[in-house]
């Protein structure tokens, strides 16, 4: 497997740069170190690999570092690990979606219905942002630097949405000091092509949690490791819960209509510091207003609904199963209730507690 892992390395820094030379390359040395303990390759980190080549204070060695990670994630580490994907550039492949999806936004239909829906950054190509976690969140979850995480769209560079209409009433998420409840609107769409940026999130999340397995036994007793592994596995999964899909353009013949909605938010957090005052022989913080805490969610109320005349749907079904969902929800009507909007930890739920090694 570790001969698997040394070519697919190599075909990653050949994607990476086209015109890689192994005798002039700064990673020759870390290349011949890997050919010589094939046979029985052991575990390092990135920065151990990167200590190997030949000139590793070289800024050329900078575009080759995400190759280096994706490296020292399965190298050494036994059982059947494929070496992961890259996705070089940051970008995404556009696939086919062909579903309903829900988009929140705080523009009403007037200004929506007419030119549908644009990326801010006009001529981008959409961008997937990355994340690896660079340390510092304390003792109680533990070292998490090096550890890879679901990353996320460039909000500039493509138009989001998700399948889950409780998920997109979050959006747009509470401005600086909004407490109380706040009309908004929630747009139902139909995209037929698109990002399936949850589907590499998943991916993301995967690498993650396998890579927890190195930190596992940072606890002192069972029951402390078991907890900490799970708090370090929601900090690797909280973005899944927004199932986002992205997309270039929503034209205005693929946008159904909007719920005109009223949302509340179940936690609130205190404001940013905007000042530092001392008072006597202590310094001491001023915050600017409290905000709506988006991760503790809440609940919203459907207040009306507003079709698009201009929609052109794939086929008459569509239109027949749009009908029936917002009869369903009773727009406008109190007897309809409110609904939820969703937690981070909503998004997944252990099936058993992990139980570490002793």
């Amino acid at each position: 497997m570790a001969q698997n892992h040394l070519n697919d390395f190599l075909n990653d820094i050949k994607v990476i740069n086209p015109d890689f030379t192994r005798s002039r390359s700064s990673l020759k040395r870390l290349i011949e170190h890997l050919e010589k303990t094939v046979a029985a390759p052991q575990q390092m980190t990135a920065n151990e690999a990167i200590g190997r080549c030949t000139n590793f204070r070289s800024s050329r060695l900078d575009k080759y570092k995400p190759a280096i990670d994706r490296l020292v994630s399965v190298w050494g580490k036994g059982g059947i690990r494929p070496y992961p994907k890259g996705t070089y550039g940051g970008t995404l492949v556009e696939v086919n979606i062909n579903r309903l999806c829900f988009r929140g936004d705080d523009r009403p239909p007037s200004q929506i219905f007419g030119p549908g829906f644009q990326k801010r950054a006009l001529g981008t190509k959409v961008k997937y942002k990355g994340f690896k976690d660079v340390g510092g969140r304390g003792q109680v979850v533990g070292p998490m630097a090096g550890i890879t995480r679901p990353g996320d769209i460039d909000s500039k560079t493509a138009v989001c949405v998700t399948p889950d209409m409780n998920i997109a009433a979050l959006f747009p998420l509470p401005a600086t000091g909004e407490i109380a409840a706040k009309e908004t609107w929630l747009y139902m769409v139909y995209i037929s092509s698109g990002y399936n940026t949850h589907g590499r999130q998943v991916l993301d999340a995967i690498k993650g949690l396998a890579a927890l397995e190195d930190l596992e036994n940072a606890g002192t007793t069972q029951a402390e490791r078991a907890d900490i592994y799970d708090q370090r596995a929601k900090d690797v999964m909280k973005l899944i819960y927004g199932r986002e899909l992205a997309a270039d353009a929503i034209p205005p013949t693929q946008i159904i209509g909007a719920f005109k909605i009223r949302r509340g938010w179940a936690k609130k957090k205190r404001g940013a510091v905007i000042r530092t005052d001392k008072v006597g022989e202590k310094l001491v913080n001023v915050y600017g207003p409290p905000s709506a805490d988006f991760t503790g969610g809440g609940r919203y109320q459907l207040l009306e609904w507003q079709a698009n005349e201009g929609a052109d749907l794939p086929d008459a079904s569509y239109q027949r199963v749009i009908d029936e969902f917002i009869a369903a929800l009773k727009p406008g009507d109190p007897s309809g209730g409110t609904h939820p909007m969703p937690t981070p930890a909503d998004g997944f739920v252990p099936s058993f507690r992990k139980k570490a090694v002793a």
